[in-house]
Parts: C-alpha cells; sequence; structure tokens
C-alpha cells in the first residue's frame, strides 16, 4: 500500500509539473495581450500592446510592446495606429503645425474629420480645416461654413439644417458625418468616433428651499386672516432625459420629493351680531412627482443655462399641534372656546411650476445644477368659521441644488 501510494503521488506530482509548465507560459504570453496595432511607414501592420494610461487619448509619442520588446515610436516613424477598443490614430500635418503628429481619426470617408489635443479638425488626409474646440461658443458659425464648404453636392441639402444646429462635440459631429456618408451611400467610409444615441439619460439628487406665501382666491368683506408659513424644504431624487437626437435643446425631468413646512393662522369673521375667531398651528407633509421640460438657451465649453415648466402630482398630509375656536355674540360679555381644527388643505392636487437656472461640468463628468424656481398651487388652503369660508392659493419662490450624474 505504501508503495502504491508513493507511486501515485510521484505521478501526480509529475502532472502538475507537467500541466504548470504548460499553462503558465500561456497565461504569461496573455498577461498583456496583442489587442493593439501600428502600421509602419512601409504598410506593414505589427499587432502587440499599446502601453498608455486608462483613457488616455492624447500622444506624442507611443510606447509598443510586441514580443517582449518596448519600441517607442514618434509620428515620423508611424503612417497610423489602432487601439483594441476601437480608436484610429494618424500621423499628420495639421493646419496651425508644420511637423506631424498623432492625430485622432473620428471618421473616414469623402471628407474626414479629425481631433487633435481637443481640436477638431475636417477635410482629406492631405488638407485639413480647423473646426474649433471641443465644446467652444460658436464663433461666427466658422465650423458650419467650413462644413457646408466640404459637404458639398446634393447631399448638402439634406443635412444644411445638421449643420447648422451641430455643436463642436464628438457625438454631434460622428453623427453628422454618419448621416453624410449614409446619403452619400459610399462603401469606402468608416466611423471611429462614438456616434450620439438616441438620448442620455442621467441620475438627478438635490434639494431646494422655497419661501411660501398665498394668493386669495376667496374671502369675505367680514373675514380677515393671517398666515404665518415657514420656509418650505424639499428634497428629491430623479431622472433626466437630455441629448436627444432630434431636439437637442430639449431635456425632460421626472422626480419623486418630498417636502416639509409648518403653517399657523389666525382668522377672524366679525359682524354686527356675532364674532367668530381661530387659532391654529400645524406641521405639512408633501409627496410629489414633479415632471419638466426644459429649452437650452445657451451653452458653453463647461456650462448650459435652460428655462423649464412644468406640473407636479401631489399629495399632502397635515398633523395640527394646536387649535381653538371662540365665538362671541352680540355684546354679551361672554366667550365660549371650543377645541377644533378650522383649517384644511388639498389632500391630491396639480400643480405647476417654472425654472430657470445652469448646469455646470465637473472634472469626473458629473454636473452641479443651480436654480429658480416657482411654484402654484390653486385653492391649497381652506379655513372655515361658521359658515364663512377663505381659500388661498399657494404661491412659492425656491432656489435649488441639484448634482446630476
Amino acid at each position: 500500500m505504501k508503495n502504491s501510494f508513493g507511486l501515485c503521488l510521484k505521478n501526480t506530482i509529475f502532472l502538475l509539473v507537467v500541466l504548470g509548465s504548460t499553462i503558465f507560459p500561456i497565461f504569461a504570453q496573455n498577461a498583456i495581450p496583442d489587442v493593439d496595432y501600428i502600421i509602419l511607414s512601409n504598410g506593414r501592420r505589427l499587432d502587440g500592446s499599446l502601453l498608455r494610461s486608462a483613457g488616455q487619448l492624447n500622444f506624442e509619442k507611443i510606447d509598443f510592446l510586441r514580443r517582449g520588446e518596448t519600441i517607442s515610436y514618434s509620428p515620423g516613424e508611424l503612417e497610423a495606429f489602432g487601439l483594441g477598443s476601437g480608436e484610429y490614430f494618424m500621423s499628420l500635418a495639421l493646419p496651425d503645425s508644420p511637423s506631424l503628429k498623432f492625430v485622432q481619426v473620428l471618421a473616414s470617408g469623402p471628407v474626414w474629420l479629425f481631433r487633435y489635443q481637443g481640436v477638431f479638425y475636417a477635410g482629406t488626409s492631405q488638407e485639413l480645416q480647423k473646426l474649433g474646440e471641443t465644446g467652444s461658443q460658436k464663433k461666427n458659425n466658422q465650423h458650419e461654413e467650413v462644413l457646408m464648404k466640404l459637404m458639398t453636392g446634393e447631399c448638402l441639402s439634406q443635412i444644411r439644417s445638421t449643420i447648422k444646429g451641430v455643436d463642436l462635440e464628438e457625438v454631434d459631429l460622428v453623427w453628422l458625418f454618419t448621416k453624410y456618408y449614409d446619403c452619400l451611400k459610399n462603401e469606402n467610409t468608416t466611423i471611429y468616433g462614438q456616434i450620439r444615441p438616441e438620448l442620455v439619460w442621467s441620475k438627478v439628487i438635490g434639494v431646494t428651499a422655497y419661501s411660501s406665501g398665498i394668493n386669495s382666491k376667496q374671502v369675505s368683506e367680514f373675514r380677515k386672516d393671517v398666515l404665518t408659513l415657514s420656509p418650505v424644504i424639499q428634497v428629491q431624487g430623479g431622472i433626466r432625459l437630455h441629448q436627444i437626437r432630434k431636439y437637442p435643446k430639449l431635456s425632460a425631468e421626472a422626480a419623486f420629493a418630498y417636502e416639509f413646512f409648518g403653517y399657523e393662522s389666525d382668522s377672524r369673521y366679525q359682524t354686527i351680531n356675532f364674532s367668530y375667531s381661530g387659532t391654529q398651528k400645524m406641521r405639512v407633509t408633501m409627496l410629489s412627482i414633479p415632471l419638466q421640460l426644459n429649452y437650452q438657451l445657451a451653452k458653453q465649453k463647461r456650462s448650459e443655462y435652460y428655462v423649464g415648466g412644468g406640473l407636479g402630482m401631489a399629495m399632502s398630509r397635515t398633523n395640527s399641534t394646536y387649535a381653538i375656536r371662540d365665538q362671541q355674540i352680540g355684546a354679551i360679555p361672554v366667550v365660549s372656546l371650543e377645541e377644533g381644527s378650522f383649517v384644511s388643505m388639498k389632500g391630491t392636487m396639480v400643480y405647476y411650476h417654472g425654472s430657470v437656472g445652469g448646469r455646470f461640468s465637473m472634472a469626473g463628468g458629473q454636473q452641479i445644477e443651480v436654480f429658480m424656481r416657482t411654484r402654484f398651487m390653486q385653492g391649497y388652503y381652506s379655513l372655515k368659521l361658521q359658515q364663512d369660508t377663505s381659500i388661498y392659493n399657494r404661491v412659492e419662490a425656491g432656489l435649488g441644488l441639484n448634482f446630476i450624474f
């Protein structure tokens, strides 16, 4: 038994050594897979791995690893190179620089689209024209004029409106070139850049503080009401739909919101024959689903400004902490007191709101949004003393801060 066990152990060790010597080199070779490639000046393609930081798209030179050897290449030594993630670069001379640069190709065809250090160029590989810097404001529609001169022919009439509305952003320009190539029906075209999706959605969380007031809707001549309202604090979370392909200046928002505030009222209803008064304090909470449609007024490199409007569906809940009523009839010097609520608020309703604000981009791609908003809730407050009822609209103006990611 001992000999059998020893023999079995030796055979097992031998198999492990054989398997290890076979598998480990395979893993070692695949530790840095050959997913990238370079094209030498003579047109020869070599597969390997380009050593770079995550997300890097700007290169003065490249370090290329192939078969365990790393070689550095400058633009003058290569015709082009490509990344395994799909990006493609060529060695070109730009209009504002006579020396060769590694320029990213976003679209190739009868008219090419390039980008270098955040600046877009269009034309052919032999003759390029500058469009402008990523996200920069349009100046005299220079990039639109350049594109219209390059995209000549019958297809220009089909994409003229798209050219006039295009921004200096990769997704916008690549979408324009895609439409142009589709119109040409030219098979010798390639899209390397990011194509704008139908729309983009982002998550939004934030807080808004409102200053609340009233507007009378129904008040009799014998009535006097004094309403004291604390600031309204609202927290919300939802989604924002934007960069809509067909309507790039429009965006839409939907959220779920919770808010609370304090309420106090002193009311009096007095005639020649009798006098009624009441005081009540309440805590109010409200759940709502606000919906809003926005229109972009202006856009800069790292900011945009908008105006918007919409409606919300809400449900209120009240908690009365103090409520007392008193009445006096004629000149009798007797005042009767009674506990009980005389104020009610709409339980469910639809309200309307409007906003103006700006969004400011952060380094990580998130946005901070600052806005001012007004809200109107018709007939929200109802105060009843005896048979006389006062009705007031709820009117608010607020300042909000959102985080978009």
